[in-house]
Formats: C-alpha cells, sequence, structure tokens
C-alpha cells in the first residue's frame, strides 16, 4: 500500500505513503528484535541493534544515490527499480531464514511477562541514545545545504555519506572496538564530531569537515548501540519486542521533532547559526551523558554476552 502511494505523483498521496511507511517499519521494528534475540539468544541483542542502526544508514545512503541518479535515468526508472529490488531481498530472506524459534530458545524464555515498566535508568538510557540519533538525523538532513551555504562542495557531496559510512564501520566492528576500547561509550566522539563540524564551518575546511562528520557517524553508531543493548540486556524475546519498540519510539520522534524545530527556526534566521548552536549543544550533552553511558565492558549479560556479536 505505501509503496502504491509513494508512486503518485499527488503531495497529499505521498505524504500519506511516507506515514504508511512509518507505521510499517515501526510494527516492524519490536517483532523482528524479539525474533532475533529468540533464535540467537544473547548474541541476538547485538546483532539486533548493529542491523537497526546499519539498515537505517544503508537505507539512507541508497535513497542519496536514487536521488543522485534521478535526472540520469528518471524518478518513476529508479523507484520501480529499488522496489523490485526490495521485493526480491525479502523473498531471498524469507526463503532462507529458518522457521520459527528453536523449541528449546521457546522453553528458556517461557513464562516470562511480555513487557516491562521502564525505570528511570532506562529513561535516562533512551534519551542518551534520542540525543545522538537527533544529530545524526540532523547531519543527514542539514549538512548539504550547511556546507553548500559555505562554499565546501567536498563536504557538501561526501559528508553525509562519510558519516553514514563510518556509522556503518562502527557498528559492524563492534567486536574489535570492544576489545580495543572497553570503556568508551561513543558519546565522547560524538561530541568531539560535533565541535569540529562547526568549526570547519567558521573555517571552510572541507578534510576537517569530513574528520567531524566521521567521529559524529561512529561515535552517535556506538552511542545508539551501546544504549539499545543495555537497555534489552537480560530481556526476553518478547520483552526484547517491546523495549525496542519503546525504543525506536522516543529515538525517532525527538528527531522528527528536532529536526522539524531546526527548519522552523531557519525560517526566520540563518540556517548555518540555528546548526552551531545546535551542534554546540549536543556536544556538551553528550559529554555530559558520557559520565553515566554503558561502555562497551558492560554489555555482557551472562556466559554468552549480548554485546559481543
Amino acid at each position: 500500500l505505501a509503496n502504491l502511494l509513494l508512486a503518485s505523483s499527488s503531495e497529499v498521496q505521498l505524504l500519506i505513503g511516507r506515514a504508511a511507511t512509518g507505521v510499517a517499519v515501526g510494527l516492524a521494528t519490536g517483532g523482528a528484535a524479539g525474533l532475533v534475540v529468540g533464535a540467537l539468544r544473547g548474541r541476538g541483542r547485538g546483532l539486533a541493534a548493529t542491523g537497526n542502526l546499519v539498515g537505517a544508514g544503508v537505507g539512507t545512503a541508497i535513497a542519496q544515490g536514487v536521488a543522485a541518479l534521478e535526472t540520469v535515468a528518471g524518478a518513476m526508472s529508479m523507484y520501480f527499480a529499488g522496489a523490485a529490488t526490495a521485493l526480491v531481498l525479502a523473498l531471498v530472506l524469507a526463503l532462507l531464514l529458518p522457521r520459527g524459534v528453536p523449541r528449546a530458545a521457546r522453553k528458556g524464555w517461557a513464562g516470562a511477562p511480555a513487557s516491562r515498566r521502564l525505570t528511570r535508568a532506562d529513561v535516562r538510557t533512551i534519551s542518551r541514545a534520542a540525543v545522538v540519533w537527533t544529530g545524526l538525523s540532523a547531519g543527514v538532513v542539514y549538512a548539504p545545504t550547511v556546507f553548500s551555504d559555505s562554499s565546501m562542495p567536498i563536504a557538501q557531496f561526501a559528508g553525509s555519506v562519510t558519516m553514514l559510512v563510518a556509522a556503518a564501520i562502527a557498528q559492524l566492528a563492534s567486536v574489535p572496538l570492544g576489545r580495543l576500547l572497553p570503556a568508551a561509550s561513543g558519546h565522547l566522539a560524538f561530541a568531539v564530531g560535533c565541535a569540529l563540524a562547526v568549526t570547519s564551518v567558521l573555517i571552510s575546511n572541507n578534510p576537517l569537515a569530513l574528520l567531524a562528520m566521521a567521529l559524529l557517524g561512529a561515535g552517535g553508531a556506538v552511542a545508539y548501540r551501546t544504549s539499545l543493548v543495555h537497555l534489552t540486556r537480560g530481556a526476553a524475546p518478547s520483552q526484547q519486542s517491546s523495549l525496542a519498540s519503546k525504543f525506536a519510539v522516543a529515538t525517532y520522534a525527538a528527531s522528527a521533532s528536532t529536526v522539524l524545530v531546526i527548519g522552523v527556526l531557519g525560517g526566520v534566521m540563518r540556517t548555518e547559526v540555528v546548526l552551531a548552536v545546535f551542534a554546540t549543544l549536543l556536544s556538551v550533552a553528550a559529554v555530559c551523558m558520557h559520565l553515566g553511558a554503558p561502555r562497551f565492558r558492560d554489555l555482557a549479560d551472562g556466559p554468552t554476552g549480548n554485546g559481543a556479536r
């Protein structure tokens, strides 16, 4: 339904299609996380958290690639090609994935409550992830515009891509990173990235901007992942589903509202000024949140661990 609506030329139908896509992704997020944990137990927590952010990064990168190729191939041709590719991948995965959850795993989680109340510590963990997620979202949406206004063509075209690639690498390399930097939370790298991004715009330095976006992406990805894994540590698959859904609602609501506020403020004052203030506040907040944030070394919940994969 969402794909059919998105193929329309009507703005109203496009907005409804986007909303339907969001609903579908939201419904699938928690259930998918629960299934992964049910099948892989402790190892599944890190895998679910990694897939959550890597998927978002890969999807955004593909969207930017489609936008770049649109003038060559045509928007509708690119759209239908992308939709067909997604359908084929979904069918392949459906055929390859094992059916159901192993009996031993189901027995091990039998009797667990379907959900649990969020504690104050849980709320703080989700808040930390929401802060870095707003930074990543704002970087994808506004970084090209700001770098363009500052006459930084290299950063304009490669900044967001660098951030997304760095985020994906940090997620996929979580095992060696955890061994190398067990005390890392990701927040300090994120804070330095935000500060360097502002500095790069002030001095119009492209290499510094790319370094800033890489640190912002990698640090934000690590902070997001450690927060999600820490939140769901020791949870049964049904609880994992509920907690992952609450986590997604909070982080996406925070990022969407922040991007909207930045856009509104950018309409009455210079966007680069608004983003400079926003990045500075994010940097300060990230430094403060590092003090009580979960680290790589905090993610084990038993013999198998939940942060090892």
